[in-house]
């Protein structure tokens, strides 16, 4: 509601009845129900209208008002579930040569396409 309808000012008008609520069509289901979805758009039952500014205010009015009135109009947000694992404080130390000196060898010409300059 809020995300089309109050972003954009448009109410979606002649939606098939059968199809209810309006969803994404590729979650509507069988060939007929998609065939159904079709001919009403083909047909221009089915379309987008344009709200005016005093139809739009008065949407927007009425949408808070259900909401507060318990109506689900506004999906709530999701929240955020905590990390439950704990993260160690203990600090690794390394003192094997081959961790020093990783890199070093090998890489010499890193960076050069085997031209001398």
């Amino acid at each position: 509601e809020r995300a089309i309808v109050e972003h954009y000012g448009v109410e979606l008008k002649g939606w098939p009845f059968e199809l209810l609520p309006v969803r994404n069509p590729s979650r509507i289901g069988g060939r007929k129900s998609v065939q159904l979805l079709i001919n009403t758009l083909i047909n221009e039952t089915c379309k987008w209208m344009k709200l005016t500014e005093e139809e739009l205010a008065d949407r927007i009015t009425s949408n808070h008002a259900n909401q507060v009135a318990g109506e689900t109009i506004y999906k709530p947000r999701k929240t955020r579930t905590k990390k439950t694992v704990e993260k160690s404080a203990a600090i690794v130390e390394s003192s094997s040569e081959s961790d020093e000196n990783e890199g070093d060898d090998g890489d010499k010409n890193e960076g050069h396409d085997g031209d001398n300059e």
